[in-house]
């Protein structure tokens, strides 16, 4: 009786949000304990090698392919061996697209976790072009007279 009491309290003392992540990691828990997989918030599946990474789907491949080789080629456009980069790339379920452990280790000399962050600066240049290139055309347009 007494230790049921202790229970009920407890769990009133225990904030609401504290429940709420005690439960979430319960219950991924029983799903992994079943067999299950997660796939992270940071983009990666379990089901791929470990250090490859899925490119989010807003963002096109052929895109980062370039922002790669450029990377990869200090800024000049032809090198030997960094043309190919978009052939590395492999499909993932769901139509995504993954950047593999190799291409990352090239990017981070040697490291994938450092490939991995310049991937997500890359990504990042790539989405910020494109918010800029859309207030640009935003603006030209409230600019320019219209033709009727």
């Amino acid at each position: 009786m007494l230790f049921g009491l202790t229970r009920t309290l407890g769990s009133l003392a225990r904030s609401p949000i504290a429940a709420a992540l005690h439960e979430a990691r319960q219950m991924a828990r029983h799903h992994l304990q079943a067999g299950g997989n997660v796939a992270s918030a940071r983009g990666h599946l379990d089901d791929q090698p470990a250090g490859d990474f899925v490119l989010p789907p807003d963002i096109d491949p052929a895109e980062v392919a370039s922002a790669i080789g450029a990377h990869l080629s200090g800024g000049r456009r032809s090198r030997p061996g960094h043309g190919n980069i978009r052939m590395a790339f492999r499909p993932a379920p769901g139509g995504k697209v993954v950047v593999p452990a190799a291409v990352l280790q090239r990017l981070g000399d040697g490291a994938i976790d450092r490939g991995k962050r310049v991937l997500g600066t890359i990504i990042s240049e790539i989405r910020a072009k494109r918010a800029l290139m859309g207030s640009w055309r935003a603006s030209v347009r409230s600019t320019t007279p219209s033709q009727t």
